[in-house]
C-alpha cells in the first residue's frame, strides 16, 4: 500500500471552515459521481454539521453538483425522533434536503429507522447500507465519511470519559 500525500488547509474562523469543507464535499462528490454515476457520503452532525449544510445551500454549490446522484448517510445518530433537536437526521432533512431548504433530494437521505428499539434500528440501517453501498471484502466502503468533533472533544457521539473509549 503506497502513502497517500497529506495537505493541510489552514482556514480561519467557522464561516472559512465551513465554505472550505462545503468546497471540499462538492469536489469529491462530483469526482465519485464522474467515475460510478453516484456518490455516497456519511454525514456528520451537530455543529459541525449546521455551517456545513448553510454552506452547501448557497446558489453556486447547490448548483455545482447533480444532488440527485448524492446518496446522503446519517454517520452517527441519536436513538431520538427525528423531529428531535439532537437528531441528526433530523438536522439533515431539515437543512440538507429540498424538504428543507436544501439542495439534496429527501428520496437521497437514509436515516436511521424510527419506532423501533435502539438495536432493531442500528440492525435495520446496517442491512440498507450493505444493500446500497458497494462493498470491499464484506464492508461498506464510503466515497466520503465526514466526522465532527465536538467542543469538549467528543466524536462520533463518544465522549470524553466514557466506557466505550476502552472497548477492545
Amino acid at each position: 500500500m503506497t502513502a497517500a500525500a497529506s495537505t493541510i488547509l489552514v482556514a480561519h474562523g467557522e464561516g472559512a471552515v465551513s465554505r472550505t469543507a462545503a468546497d471540499l464535499l462538492v469536489a469529491w462528490l462530483a469526482a465519485a459521481i464522474g467515475e460510478r454515476g453516484v456518490a455516497d457520503v456519511a454525514l456528520t452532525g451537530g455543529s459541525s454539521a449546521t455551517g456545513l449544510y448553510a454552506a452547501l445551500r448557497e446558489p453556486a454549490r447547490a448548483a455545482a453538483l447533480d444532488w440527485s446522484r448524492v446518496r446522503a448517510w446519517i454517520g452517527d445518530d441519536r436513538a431520538v425522533p427525528l423531529d428531535h433537536p439532537d437528531s441528526n437526521g433530523g438536522l439533515a432533512i431539515r437543512e440538507l434536503t429540498d424538504a428543507g431548504a436544501g439542495p439534496l433530494p429527501r428520496a437521497n437521505l437514509h436515516v436511521v429507522p424510527e419506532g423501533a428499539s435502539p438495536d432493531d434500528a442500528a440492525a435495520r440501517y446496517a442491512a440498507e447500507v450493505a444493500a446500497t453501498i458497494p462493498l470491499a471484502d464484506g464492508v461498506p466502503v464510503f466515497d466520503l465519511v465526514l466526522v465532527g468533533i465536538g467542543g469538549d472533544g467528543h466524536l462520533l457521539s463518544v465522549f470524553p470519559g466514557s466506557a466505550a473509549l476502552a472497548a477492545g
